[in-house]
């Protein structure tokens, strides 16, 4: 009897360690998507803040700071009467230009 109960001991604790290598491998599997979801994020990002540091010429750095600075709630309202009144001056253009990036970054 002692046998049996050693045998079936073995067994649980050989499944035990069977799942815990499988659970271990299943972390590491979304840790690796993570990672690859963060680095893809943070390109994204990235080239909003290029694009918009090439168009006003300046460094990614100056346009991260316009661009986080940038309200958006107080302007929403400014960037729906441009539109309405297809106000495209070069000073629309450009406040729509750092309204848009502001959104792309924020739904990203």
């Amino acid at each position: 009897m002692a046998d049996s109960l050693d045998y079936w001991l073995e067994r649980a604790q050989n499944t035990i360690n069977s799942e815990l290598i499988e659970d271990a491998k299943a972390v590491a599997e979304l840790q690796r998507i993570v990672t690859l979801m963060y680095a893809e994020i943070a390109k994204e990002l990235l080239a909003f803040y290029a694009k918009y540091a090439t168009a006003e010429g300046l460094t990614i750095a100056e346009a991260k700071k316009i661009v986080d600075e940038f309200d958006v709630v107080a302007f929403q309202n400014k960037a729906k009467a441009l539109v309405k009144n297809k106000d495209f001056s070069e000073e629309a253009n450009k406040k729509l230009k750092k309204y848009n990036t502001k959104m792309y970054v924020s739904r990203e």
